[in-house]
């Protein structure tokens, strides 16, 4: 074992977070100054597309390897396979071939996990099938049956085996996302000549993501051991303790879930800016925004969780508390509860309202929570899992039911290790 091996050994005994987790921290953590050496040195005005693939792809499958260790080799294995598919098969169908390859490798690489590592966290992995869609786009089908962000992804010729590599195991992206198209990544690449406005900086944008994800971090440290999630479902909690407190504990303790993915996103999104990944325009005031590697949005979710924790006490409530009542003094105890609960929720809805009106708006329904959580993976779903799919083949009821199992299809083996 090197010197930083035993020195995040023993960080991972200290703080009691998994080795996996604190060497995936360290990594992403590492990123750091080599975006600024990525953004700074190898500059698209100073050196060649080329060099910045290749660097980029050389730091990706370094840092996958210290985090992942010999599992990298089985994923290179399947992104080899999966590429001679893309130069093998008819543009037509080859779309059709990668998303099932994806998605049976996926169940497959969980269910390996579930065997011999439960609970715990390898390598997840995720379709390489972006590239086969745009390929397809571009090459199997007519300009006018596209819509605009089809006809902005598709590519007119298969990726070089280079270019294809260095889009699934670059540096920024291969730890943590997010997702992006191959046409964004190749932009990236190679820069985008602009002569009207001077380079944009990123340094805004990166120290507010960089703050949030060490806010994230400082949360997940101070509450992780003291709020498990599994004393919400426990029936002496639950009637030992006032409904209100049960509402601050059922948020804080699933917030402590949240605040983990929370970490990563936000780090992940400042690690892709600082290498000047992530530009996304200039906004109707002329100020440039860096929000297309944007996974997250911590605060509409926030808010929007609330209705959550809401409807989930209240159903804990009625399951184990209003039986016990009833075997008693059923009035005073049930008409107590109806006050608890009245109280509790004016409570909530007079914060929901001041974070609305006086701070933004934030997400109020669960169609708001969805759209700012793993924002790049839900383009994903609309763009070729919808679209694709419901557009093309199916109608739309089916096509939104495959939509949503394809959504939770990742998470379900996971669910029980939170």
């Amino acid at each position: 074992m090197t010197i930083i091996g035993e020195i995040l050994e023993e960080m991972s005994r200290l703080t009691g977070f998994a080795s996996d987790q604190i060497n995936f921290v360290f990594c992403m953590l590492s990123c750091f100054p080599l975006g600024l050496v990525f953004r700074l040195v190898f500059h698209p005005r100073r050196v060649s597309s080329v060099t910045r693939r290749v660097v980029g792809f050389i730091w990706g499958l370094a840092l996958s390897w210290f985090c992942f260790g010999w599992q990298v080799l089985i994923l290179l294995v399947i992104s080899g396979l999966c590429y001679l598919l893309l130069c093998v098969l008819n543009p037509s169908v080859v779309h059709k071939y990668m998303f099932s390859g994806s998605m049976t490798l996926l169940a497959v690489a969980h269910l390996h996990r579930q065997i011999t590592d439960y609970g715990g966290y390898t390598l997840d992995l995720t379709g390489m099938s972006y590239v086969a869609f745009s390929v397809h786009d571009g090459m199997a089908r007519d300009e006018r049956s596209l819509n605009d962000e089809q006809r902005k992804g598709k590519l007119r010729k298969v990726p070089s085996l280079l270019e294809y590599f260095s889009y699934l195991f670059h540096y920024s992206t291969v730890l943590a996302g997010p997702l992006c198209t191959f046409k964004e990544y190749n932009d990236f690449i190679d820069g985008i000549d602009d002569s009207s406005h001077e380079e944009p900086s990123p340094l805004y944008d990166l120290l507010t993501k960089t703050l949030s994800s060490l806010l994230c971090m400082c949360f997940l440290i101070l509450t992780g051991s003291h709020f498990p999630i599994s004393r919400n479902g426990d029936p002496d909690f639950i009637n030992s303790h006032h409904l209100a407190w049960r509402y601050a504990y059922a948020y804080i303790s699933l917030a402590g879930i949240r605040m983990r993915y929370y970490f990563a996103y936000k780090l992940a999104e400042a690690v892709n800016n600082i290498a000047g990944f992530g530009f996304n325009g200039y906004d109707e005031n002329g100020k440039a925004t860096w929000n297309l590697m944007t996974n997250v949005n911590i605060l509409k979710l926030e808010v929007g969780c609330c209705f959550t924790v809401v409807t989930d006490i209240v159903s804990l409530d009625l399951i184990y508390d209003v039986p016990m009542s009833l075997k008693t003094k059923m009035k005073e105890d049930m008409m107590r509860k109806l006050a608890d609960i009245f109280f509790c929720h004016c409570v909530l809805l007079l914060l929901l309202l001041f974070f609305v009106v006086v701070i933004v708006q934030f997400a109020t329904s669960m169609k708001e929570v969805l759209d700012n959580w793993n924002i790049n993976t839900a383009l994903w779903l609309r763009r070729y899992a919808y679209q694709e799919i419901e557009m093309k083949y199916l109608q739309a009821p089916r096509g939104n039911g495959i939509t949503l199992f394809l959504a939770l299809f990742p998470a379900c083996p996971t669910a029980s290790d939170e």
